[in-house]
């Protein structure tokens, strides 16, 4: 029996998650949590096969809750759902040690497929995202110069105003270098471009 818990903050997917995959052979829901700091709770209180979460959730994100599971437990097995077809995102995650990545329009069939392969400890990639390129250099790779220097100080946690000193530029010209590195890398907010550049070693201390 694969015990999985679930990790999604809003109830009618997971009514909808518990729904047909309680009903698939060999597979029992043995808890849900909402948020980040839920979900690594409930994994030390019911030592689930396989975590099953969603990118975004409240205050943290999903590859927060994957680096922090690691952390807890190398052998722990994750399978991300979330609405992200594009490759920057998911490379993170699976970087970060997450097994799997589904799409949330995938079936429930491939669902439930994915569960199984990595409840086994195998890694399962939804076939709308081109899995070659997950593991290829990606745009974050390529970002370098004033974009990198810019990138760098927001994941070491620096203010616009902060960033403008130490770089001598003005602010209007880093909220700019801002909207380029969100546009260039795909992602849709100033959160999950700083989680993304920490998870791809950006943020050290600056002159480190």
């Amino acid at each position: 029996m694969i015990r999985l818990l679930i990790v999604d903050d809003h109830p009618l997917a997971v009514a909808g998650l518990r729904m047909f995959l309680g009903a698939a052979a060999g597979i029992e829901v043995v808890g849900a949590e909402g948020s980040v700091f839920g979900a690594l709770a409930a994994y030390v209180a019911l030592k689930p096969d396989v975590v099953i979460c969603d990118y975004y959730l409240p205050n943290r994100n999903g590859l927060y809750l994957v680096e922090r599971l690691i952390e807890l437990d190398p052998r722990c097995k994750v399978l991300m759902v979330s609405s992200i077809d594009t490759a920057a995102i998911p490379a993170q995650l699976l970087r970060a040690g997450a097994l799997g990545y589904v799409v949330k329009a995938a079936d429930a069939s491939v669902l439930i497929r994915a569960v199984r392969k990595v409840a086994k400890g195998e890694r399962y990639l939804d076939e709308n995202l081109a899995g070659a390129a997950l593991f290829e250099p990606s745009e974050l790779d390529k970002i370098s110069g004033r974009l990198g220097d810019v990138l760098a100080l927001l994941a070491a946690g620096r203010s616009n105003g902060e960033i403008a000193a130490e770089l001598k530029i003005g602010e209007v010209t880093v909220r700019r270098h801002k909207s380029r590195l969100l546009a260039r890398l795909g992602v849709g907010d100033e959160a999950d471009l700083i989680a993304m550049a920490r998870a791809a070693g950006f943020g050290k201390p600056w002159g480190g």
